[in-house]
């Protein structure tokens, strides 16, 4: 272990350079500063350099290849091959290979007991030795079977495998998946007393930590659209045939918020106009909200409940727009709209045109987009059922048990109103 370069992010945090004696049956360091070969990541051109250098210094491999395979690769590892590579000359193959010593990418548990971890708002904590803590934050974790795996499995997803053999990985198939992809839930929402009943009963079973919503009319274009995005329990709220009307969102919206567990982050959204972004170091956006609305986290978003999208566009806000004629029952203007912060910053100035125009826009991005909305599900109730609360033709709709109609109407426009309204923005949540 001498042989191995100290892990500097480690030795920052004062963690010393020791290891246990070789004679240990487990054979560890305090600082995490060992390749972990199964867990690899790079170029496919790099790769394949670096694996064909390892095998060709491999008498056992070599001597697989020479026999057409008739000899053994069994009983050796291959962690001691690639190390040794990495050890030689060129070290760390010309410094072109690197071992993740921040866990910017990658987490071994192995020399971590569970009670190493621990949730804490969302995010998952490490305390390494020597006490300093850390917010993990790798998105792919490696939990080896010996002797500690299926106590940290189970601490972290709630549930382990059976005891592994001696030197295997803990299986992790059958555990909860943060990306596993669930079968969309279809929910009838075509009349009142399914908004009412129906919705709840459909609900109630739910158990993922993430869950997309989004309200149609046509399912099969929604699960096209949503289906396994972010790991997400997929929820449809379908309605019949024709569209009732946008301030069905509302309902529908209102409606699962209540039904849903209200710890639990959920993002209400359109159904096909809508596109999540994957990889290129673009973050989960499940785990990016609760990670910015911490309480102590940095920025603007510390604290919050619920954070809803930003456009440019304000033809919903008040009576005038012509670009639709859907009802505005409440007359706002964009200067009511405070000013984003984060364009002000970058010089993008608080201007608009005029609300006659055919398509009313501001510079910045300062009205808010009922299209798009996440938030955990007790507050986004809160929101909703406020909102449905100062909107006269739902309340309507409600009394009549759905008789009348929520149809050529805005809910953006009831939303705006109600975040404009005392508390504004719902007390600053």
């Amino acid at each position: 272990p001498s042989e191995l370069p100290s892990n500097p992010y480690e030795t920052k945090l004062g963690i010393a350079d020791t290891c246990t004696p070789e004679t240990s049956k487990w054979l560890r360091c305090l600082q995490s500063k060992m390749a972990n070969s199964g867990l690899v990541i790079g170029f496919a051109g790099a790769l394949h350099r670096l694996y064909d250098n390892t095998w060709n210094i491999c008498d056992q491999c070599r001597q697989w290849d020479l026999s057409h395979g008739s000899s053994s690769l069994e009983d050796a590892s291959d962690q001691n091959q690639l190390m040794h590579y990495l050890l030689t000359k060129p070290i760390f193959d010309g410094g072109r290979c690197a071992i993740d010593y921040e866990m910017s990418l990658f987490h071994t548990t192995a020399g971590f007991a569970d009670q190493d971890y621990e949730y804490r708002n969302g995010s998952l904590h490490l305390t390494l030795p020597g006490g300093a803590n850390i917010q993990l934050q790798a998105p792919v974790l490696h939990i080896p079977g010996n002797p500690e795996g299926p106590a940290i499995a189970v601490k972290l997803f709630g549930r382990s495998s059976p005891p592994p053999a001696e030197g295997s990985d803990a299986s992790l198939n059958h555990l909860p998946r943060a990306e596993a992809v669930t079968e969309p839930l279809v929910v009838n929402i075509s009349d009142w007393q399914h908004i009412h009943s129906g919705v709840p009963n459909a609900l109630l079973g739910i158990t993922s930590s993430r869950v997309i919503v989004t309200a149609t009319n046509s399912a099969g274009s929604a699960i096209e659209n949503l289906r396994g995005v972010a790991g997400a329990q997929l929820v449809v709220l379908q309605t019949g045939p024709k569209w009732p009307g946008n301030l069905m969102k509302l309902a529908a919206f209102k409606a699962a918020a209540a039904a849903l567990p209200a710890k639990i982050v959920v993002m209400f959204t359109d159904c096909c106009d809508v596109w999540f972004r994957f990889g290129g170091g673009v973050p989960n956006i499940f785990s990016r909200f609760v990670a910015l609305v911490s309480p102590d986290a940095d920025g603007a978003l510390a604290g919050k409940e619920v954070v809803i999208s930003a456009e440019r566009g304000v033809g919903m806000l008040g009576h005038a727009g012509t670009f639709t004629d859907f009802a505005r029952p409440h007359d706002h203007h964009p200067s009511e709209l405070p000013s984003n912060p984060y364009e002000t910053e970058l010089g993008v100035a608080d201007t608009c045109a005029p609300r006659t125009a055919k398509f009313p826009r501001c510079l910045q991005s300062k009205m808010a987009n009922s299209g798009l909305v996440i938030g955990f599900a007790g507050a986004l109730h809160r929101l909703y059922d406020n909102t449905w609360n100062i909107c006269d033709q739902c309340r309507q709709w409600d009394l009549s048990h759905g008789s009348s109609s929520l149809e050529d109407a805005s809910d953006q426009n009831q939303l705006m109103h109600y975040l404009l309204t005392k508390p504004i923005f719902d007390g600053g949540r």
